[in-house]
């Protein structure tokens, strides 16, 4: 599983990184980790531009308003982004940790890099292997006319919009779903 984290700097990122692999060698220890984690240090852009950024780790460098300011974005662009954000000491307060209310997934001190976060992103990480394995949805329609086909594009159409891959299947004859998604009807030589 790829984690990608950010800091003010390279050598913060640095820090960081060592610090989190630290805290997971000591855990691996004693609650028998096996999942393998590689932490990636990288910018904000380069979280924009890699599809598979997920699961986020924001150091306590980073000023305060600038971590809110690229958690907005984050989930803007991401909505599905897990973000880990650690802050110094001093920003540790309730009036802070309130601003980050529905941007973050949970806060840390910047002494907390212990087991709580190890099995916080442990459990984080099981729910999106969950997460990933997809869902079947079906619909049948017994008659024409009941606005069978209206309810399946309507439907994969919110799922696309979500960013969710869809992939919709028309198996009756009129192939209405298809032109209903601009598609070009594909007759099997079956019909």
């Amino acid at each position: 599983m790829t984690i990608y984290c950010l800091d003010k700097n390279p050598a913060a990122r640095a820090e960081l990184i060592n610090a989190i692999e630290g805290t997971f060698e000591d855990s691996r220890k004693s609650i028998d980790v096996t999942e393998s984690f590689e932490f990636i240090p990288c910018t904000i852009e380069q979280i924009a531009i890699s599809e598979s950024a997920r699961i986020i780790i924001f150091g306590p460098e980073i000023d305060v308003d600038d971590v809110i300011k690229y958690c907005r974005y984050i989930k803007n662009i991401r909505n599905n982004a897990v973000i880990y954000v650690f802050l110094k000491e001093k920003n540790y307060t309730l009036r802070i940790m309130k601003r980050f209310q529905d941007l973050a997934e949970e806060l840390f001190s910047s002494n907390e890099i212990g087991a709580s976060f190890v099995l916080k992103l442990i459990n984080q990480i099981g729910n999106l292997k969950q997460e990933a394995k997809g869902k079947v949805i079906t619909f049948e329609g017994v008659k024409g006319g009941v606005g069978a086909s209206t309810v399946i594009t309507s439907v994969a159409s919110s799922l696309a919009t979500k960013k969710k891959k869809v992939l919709v299947i028309d198996l009756s004859q009129s192939g209405f779903i298809y032109s209903a998604l601009l598609i070009d009807k594909k007759v099997s030589p079956e019909f």
